[in-house]
């Protein structure tokens, strides 16, 4: 696996950057594209996320990121959670929203 910090170099550099309409739009991108990076390991190919088309749109830039903090606060819940019929529940919604991000 590539070091973090090229990742960081390829992907938050401003020339990597695609939305700068205004400001808001390229802070938003570089937020997101920063917690992936912080987060590689939510799941695989995480880094697919990086070249979708969803960086051009503000909307769906917000939903993405619901999402990825959705994955990330399902997958600590599930870590914690002993009962086997919670466990069946939580690795139905992680699928649920895995889905949806893909």
């Amino acid at each position: 696996m590539r070091s973090c910090y090229n990742i960081w170099l390829k992907h938050l550099a401003f020339s990597a950057l695609l939305n700068r309409t205004d400001k808001l739009s390229l802070y938003l991108e570089a937020f997101v594209k920063a917690f992936i990076v912080s987060n590689l390991k939510l799941f695989n190919n995480i880094e697919l996320l990086f070249d979708g088309k969803v960086w051009y749109n503000k909307e769906a830039i917000l939903g993405l990121f619901g999402n990825l903090r959705k994955l990330e606060r399902l997958k600590a819940e599930l870590k914690s959670q002993k009962l086997p019929g919670e466990r069946a529940r939580l690795n139905g919604e992680i699928k649920k929203v895995m889905g949806e991000l893909r």
